[in-house]
């Protein structure tokens, strides 16, 4: 894959090169039309979260959107035990920009399940902080991603294949 000819590009271009694993994410996780879907949404995202964040570094100087504090407090909420974390994916270089445009997209869709959570009687006070964060994170983002400079394309999407990996681990109700 060649670097893109404008830095608008990347965005999309990571959006195309990952769609297959996004489906298959979105696969994995289902739906929550229960509670006990829900659930086991929120134990899947601590999860890949928890494999994620704890090395999680600033990109030229912007600092990526932090869930696992908030998700904690939803899993105690809701009496879940954490699920085995699985392995975390590479962060060198310019990989941490697609294991980072991951994330972001992860808190941003994150945005469009919150009515539906509140409908099974989770908010941002009980069982679903998580999905109370601001939305502002994703535009400085994409603003850093079109900036970044030098960018290798391949790198990024590599690690924006090795994040929906991690995810689609994490969401396995049995890691074993």
């Amino acid at each position: 894959m060649k670097n893109p000819a404008r830095p608008s590009d990347r965005r999309w271009s990571l959006r195309q090169a990952t769609a297959p694993f996004h489906d298959a994410l979105d696969t994995a996780m289902g739906t929550f039309d229960t509670r006990a879907d829900y659930l086991a949404y929120l134990a899947g995202l601590h999860a890949f979260r928890a494999a994620i964040e704890p090395a999680l570094r600033p990109l030229d100087g912007w600092h990526p959107t932090r869930l696992l504090l908030e998700l904690t407090a939803d899993m105690t909420d809701c009496g879940l035990a954490p699920r085995p974390i699985p392995a975390p994916p590479s962060l060198a270089g310019d990989a941490a920009w697609g294991v980072t445009y991951v994330l972001e997209g992860s808190a941003l869709g994150a945005q469009l399940l919150r009515r539906r959570a509140a409908a099974l009687g989770f908010d941002d006070t009980f069982g679903a902080r998580h999905l109370a964060q601001p939305l502002d994170s994703w535009r400085a983002f994409l603003d850093r991603l079109d900036q970044a400079s030098p960018y290798d394309a391949d790198a990024a999407t590599a690690g924006a294949v090795a994040a929906f990996a991690t995810a689609h681990t994490a969401f396995l109700k049995d890691m074993t």
